[in-house]
């Protein structure tokens, strides 16, 4: 997902820095050998609530959004996680060109609501992700690898 707008809140009571980034430019796809349900579609729209903690060093990341299957289903995704912030980071990115910060900088915990029959089983299950933020073009994006925990 790439960033087509950024809202500076500004220092909020606890010190930390609040910025809302949108994305309506993105894709979500699955890999190719996993078993369960695949999704293939664009981002609709979305939006990270990001806040920056005083040090500079950590973010918390809020992620809501929706994509747009190629079957014309609509499927609801979320994250909440962790960015470790240092050279690489979103704001950072800003003023590089090509860049891409290592993954494992962003981790996350994610969750998906469908009401398509196709994609129902992603509503009752437990993601994990890792990601990394990358500049292209001058446009600041987010990749994510998502992993479904499963029992053994």
């Amino acid at each position: 997902m790439f960033v087509t707008a950024a809202n500076p809140v500004g220092e909020i009571a606890n010190g930390s820095t609040f910025i809302h980034y949108e994305f309506s430019v993105g894709s979500m796809t699955t890999v190719e050998n996993y078993t369960g349900t695949h999704v293939e579609g664009q981002v609709v729209n979305a939006g990270d609530w990001m806040c920056i903690d005083p040090s500079k060093e950590h973010a918390s990341v809020k992620v809501k959004g929706v994509v747009r299957t190629l079957n014309d289903a609509s499927l609801y995704f979320s994250w909440t996680g962790h960015a470790f912030m240092d050279d690489d980071s979103p704001e950072a990115l800003q003023h590089a060109a090509g860049q891409r910060m290592p993954f494992g900088k962003l981790t996350t915990l994610n969750s998906f609501k469908a009401g398509d029959p196709s994609l129902k089983d992603l509503s009752s299950a437990c993601f994990v992700g890792i990601g990394r933020y990358i500049l292209r073009n001058g446009q600041i994006g987010v990749e994510l690898g998502i992993a479904r925990v499963v029992p053994v």
